[in-house]
Parts: C-alpha cells; structure tokens; sequence
C-alpha cells in the first residue's frame, strides 16, 4: 500500500531536474524514511513538506524566477493526455483491467515483497512485462469521458504497470538488504557498494536507473540490528 519513493525533491521540496515543479506528501521522495519506513513519517511527509513546498513554491513565483516558456509545450502536454484517454477508449480486446490489476498485485506480493531473490524478482519481472503486453488489449465496459471509474482505473493501472516495472528492476540491481528490502541471496548491506539513492527515469517506454550519493555529513551510517 505504499512505495518508499516517488517524485526526486530537493529539502525544499523543488525538483532538482524541473525548474519550477514542487512535490510533497507521499508522491515526493525528500529521503525522510533512509532505506525503511517509518510509521507516522506520512504525516510529516504532508503536513511539514506540503507547507515547506508551498511556501517554497510561493517564494519562487515571488522572485519571478519562472520563465514564460513556451505556450506548445502546455497544448502539447494537453493534447498527449487527451491522445492517451482516446486510446483507452478506444481499445478494443478480450483483456480486462481487473484482472492484469489482480495479477499485478499478486506477483509484486509474492515476487517483490521485503523478502527477495534474484530468481523470484526474475520472474515477477517477466510476468509485468506480459501484463504490458496485455494491457492495450484491455476493453472499457463505460466510455464516457465524464465521472468515468472504469477509465480512471485503467489510467491508474498504466502507472503502476510501470511503477511494478522499475521497482523490480531497482531490487534487482541492488544486490544487498538494506532497510526494506531484504535480498536472501544477498543479506548483508553493502555501504562501500550501494551507499546511495536509485534514481528512475524513463526514456521512451524504457524504465533506467542511475545512482546519487547519500548525505551522510550529520549522521554517520551504522549497521541497525534487530
């Protein structure tokens, strides 16, 4: 029910990459949780960062650091999302969005749960990879553009194809246990290798990874024991 990551931010919420664009809330990842999940760390995420974004947010209008940039840019964005939900509309197929969400959901249970291998997170990889496949097959029972659940649906589905996707890939590459993720092939953590934060981005249909390095200046890392 929860990812320990999300939109790359900054301390004051800014997005490093997107001049202009602010996050906060369980979206964002502004690394308050390190390598696990800390109970309650949701409310910090949203009440302190939502008013932290929104403050920096505010200043950065203020100081008129924003561009007017070019107006296609915005119609383009636009006329891309108005081209995805006519595309989902318009699908014509045997498969249906609830059953690619059921086995979706029961592969990354039973694939990429906090206990994984290199076999199983293999294997829960290929199985996302079909369901992609699988997905621009999928048929609306509703067409409607207006309060239309089975089409929100089938949008929120696409996302978490492709967030299922760079998950497993990012456990995959990383081959030691730290905080949440515990690699039975690979248990000990590994600071001297994979001291650092995965970064996701896509390039066309194609999930990557890359690596930034860990602020470790206030606190130095310590092996947690149980």
């Amino acid at each position: 029910h929860y990812t320990m990551g999300g939109i790359d931010v900054d301390i004051d919420a800014a997005s490093p990459k997107i001049k202009g664009f602010f996050a906060a809330g369980e979206c964002a990842a502004v690394s308050v949780h390190g390598a696990n999940r800390l109970g309650g760390n949701s409310l910090l995420e949203t009440v302190v960062y939502g008013a932290i974004a929104g403050r920096s947010a505010a200043e950065f209008i203020k100081q008129g650091a924003m561009p007017a940039g070019n107006p296609d840019i915005y119609s383009k964005a636009l006329q891309e999302t108005d081209n995805l939900i006519s595309d989902i509309l318009n699908q014509k197929g045997s498969e249906s969005h609830p059953v690619i969400r059921k086995i979706l959901n029961e592969t990354m249970n039973e694939k990429a749960g906090i206990f994984r291998e290199a076999k199983g997170l293999k294997e829960g990889l290929d199985v996302i990879m079909e369901l992609k496949e699988r997905y621009p097959k999928i048929q609306l029972n509703s067409t409607g553009r207006r309060a239309n659940y089975d089409l929100l649906w089938a949008i929120q589905l696409k996302g978490s194809l492709d967030l299922a996707e760079i998950t497993v890939k990012g456990a995959l590459a990383r081959e030691e246990s730290r905080g949440a993720q515990f690699r039975t092939d690979f248990p000990v953590r590994n600071d001297k290798k994979w001291l650092k934060h995965t970064i996701a981005t896509w390039d066309g249909h194609i999930g990557k990874l890359s690596y930034s390095s860990v602020d470790t200046s206030l606190f130095e890392p310590k092996e947690r024991k149980y």
